[in-house]
């Protein structure tokens, strides 16, 4: 069943669908208030809505301050087999995966003049000892 055509034409007019249809594939564009860069597709299989999420990963923090803000989070993945021409898809984060370990890059939903925090990356090694000193009190240099 095809969509029909005054409801793709609005959606689009709205930013919520890309002029080819709306996709669970997602695909960059920008915003069409703030002219930022974002992401949009369908956010599941199954009653999906469509989504935007900025473009940038957030950490723990990020999404922290995103859920206190009531902006939901995201998961980027990607989907399909890479000889077949892999696809990203963008799917809603529910509690368990909000408090699990992180499998996939979390983004939030584009919000005009929000700007959270980028995920924050460690730039050096963890400085631990990789052994102990043989005596408490020389110094390990």
């Amino acid at each position: 069943m095809a969509i029909p055509a005054w409801l793709q034409a609005h959606l689009e007019n709205i930013g919520q669908a890309n002029p080819d249809g709306v996709s669970r594939a997602a695909r960059a564009t920008r915003c069409r208030q703030c002219r930022a860069h974002i992401l949009t597709a369908l956010d599941g299989d199954v009653a999906a809505m469509p989504t935007r999420v900025t473009n940038q990963e957030i950490d723990e923090m990020g999404e922290f301050l995103a859920i206190s803000l009531g902006i939901p989070t995201y998961t980027l993945r990607r989907a399909g087999h890479a000889t077949k021409g892999a696809v990203w898809h963008i799917d809603g984060r529910n509690q368990s995966e909000i408090k699990g370990p992180r499998r996939y890059a979390v983004m939030a939903q584009h919000q005009c003049g929000v700007h959270l925090p980028p995920a924050v990356r460690p730039v050096l090694p963890d400085a631990a000892p990789t052994r102990a000193p043989a005596d408490p009190m020389t110094p390990p240099f």
